[in-house]
């Protein structure tokens, strides 16, 4: 029971104090009472044991196969700036693998050095020195700071850049004799997606 409660909180992404709810205890009491539920110091427990095993598995995978990496950071809502750096390999099948190698908080502005430095504490953790082929990220100034601090090939996110020349077709001044003409239909929309009072009237006027 205990494995298979915190193969749950893992898989499932559940909080931890779920096992400190009166209420799970005695839904968990009612099917067995003979039950023992995991403390937040066992499961914490299990979970960085799991966390080794399965980082060992994946370094001894990761040995010959030359990879890609994307990089991305944001801020939460709560104000914390977050790192993630996934790993992309083709195997000898051809099939494409993408392992998430790290998510990393940490304080202050999210400068190139900062990002360098986690990037290379994941990589040397994981023994990937020599196997990094690529470095895929988004299009901010920060990223591409940090692409001219590596040896290897640095591509933005086709995404991102999909984005940007989206924003440049749209924008009036990139179309002559437009007279503000996207300008005035964004407002429209604007104006209709940000008020459900106006947003009633356009569906009435339709209806």
């Amino acid at each position: 029971f205990q494995r298979a409660y915190i193969n749950w909180i893992i898989n499932d992404y559940i909080p931890i104090s779920a096992s400190e709810s009166n209420n799970f205890r005695n839904m968990i009491s009612a099917c067995n009472n003979l039950a023992t539920i995991p403390s937040r110091q066992t499961i914490m427990l299990e979970i960085h044991s799991q966390f080794l095993l399965y980082k060992n598995k994946l370094t001894n995978l990761l040995t010959n196969e030359k990879v890609s990496i994307t990089i991305d950071s944001w801020t939460s809502c709560t104000n914390q700036n977050y790192d993630a750096i996934t790993a992309h390999f083709i195997d000898s099948e051809f099939n494409l693998h993408s392992i998430l190698l790290s998510c990393h908080c940490h304080m202050g502005a999210h400068t190139a050095e900062k990002i360098k430095a986690s990037i290379m504490s994941t990589v040397q953790s994981f023994n990937l020195e020599g196997n990094i082929t690529a470095m895929v990220t988004d299009t901010v100034a920060n990223m591409n700071s940090v692409g001219q601090l590596f040896n290897f090939n640095h591509y933005y996110c086709l995404a991102h850049v999909l984005e940007l020349i989206a924003k440049l077709a749209f924008n009036d001044m990139n179309i002559s004799n437009s007279e503000n003409v996207m300008k005035a239909a964004r407002s429209l929309i604007g104006l209709f997606s940000s008020s459900s009072q106006k947003e009633e009237i356009l569906l009435r006027a339709q209806g």
